[in-house]
């Protein structure tokens, strides 16, 4: 089977959604299909190219740089690579518009994945809602992560076909190394771990939406300042940065900025809890 899988987000893009996507297409690469993956606004890309792969090919379209620029380079690379049997959209606003659309040209059928975001933000947000409800309209089946998320498309499209496709990691990936203790032990100590402190992991893309700032209040007014140590890894924003940086309003913290998934496993050891305060969420890999 031959399959075209677009999506806006796909490493070395940060953040859960392209990590999600690469670990789909290399677990399809790896049962014999072909994914050719076309990535819109591919970072680091300047001009359209093709990267080919094992058991398929990266199509990258850099950002666009007037309306419909990228949108129809992505059309001509992908006309470009001959027959898909399936057109697969990642994520239910770009990816999924972008995948109904080129399945409709090209005559074949459609799956739009819905990750989190993509539903719960695009869906009530201007250009991007009527890309979501096209791509729900116009697709085949549709993919989401939590039942919950399937329940409430359905709710919007009754005749649609909606499927639970939830989000998987490889377990034995998480099993500790010797070099992972080594990081482990020196995390916390960097903490100052004492008097039976304990360490909270906070991780990904600390944005708005994560609502860590509510989540600090919460430690604050519980008297938890001097007994909570924070791991923080990956991203944040202004506001939460600027909360961090008073002693007076958060606890003792170790910043650590976004990094391989290989050193993951050291860091996530260091913690005795991990902290998901989001108002809406998918299936984070995080808490997997």
């Amino acid at each position: 089977m031959r399959v075209l899988w677009i999506t806006d987000r796909y490493p070395p893009a940060k953040g859960g959604m392209a990590v999600s996507c690469a670990r789909q297409v290399r677990g399809l690469r790896r049962r014999g299909m072909v994914v050719d993956v076309l990535v819109l606004g591919a970072v680091g890309s300047f001009e359209a190219s093709v990267e080919e792969r094992d058991g398929g090919a990266d199509l990258l379209v850099p950002p666009e740089t007037e309306p419909g620029m990228a949108s129809n380079e992505a059309w001509v690379l992908a006309q470009g690579r001959g027959r898909y049997d399936h057109v697969v959209g990642f994520g239910a606003s770009v990816g999924g518009y972008h995948a109904v659309t080129f399945a409709a040209w090209l005559g074949v059928g459609s799956t739009v994945l819905v990750r989190g975001n993509d539903f719960d933000r695009d869906w009530f947000w201007g250009q991007r809602s009527g890309m979501v409800r096209e791509a729900f309209a116009r697709a085949t089946s549709i993919g989401a992560v939590t039942v919950e998320k399937v329940e409430r498309i359905r709710a919007l499209f009754p005749g649609a076909r909606v499927e639970w496709t939830p989000n998987s990691v490889d377990v034995s990936r998480w099993e500790l190394l010797e070099s992972d203790r080594v990081r482990r032990d020196e995390i916390r100590g960097l903490l100052r771990v004492e008097d039976g402190a304990r360490v909270i992991g906070l991780f990904g893309e600390l944005k708005a939406k994560k609502r860590i700032p509510f989540w600090l209040e919460a430690v604050r007014d519980a008297g938890l300042l001097e007994r909570v140590r924070l791991l923080v890894v990956g991203t944040l924003d202004a506001p939460t940065a600027a909360i961090l940086d008073d002693p007076a309003i958060a606890p003792r913290s170790l910043r650590i900025p976004f990094c391989a998934p290989d050193e993951l496993a050291g860091l996530y050891a260091a913690a005795d809890f991990v902290a998901i305060p989001s108002m809406f969420e998918g299936m984070p890999n995080v808490l997997l």
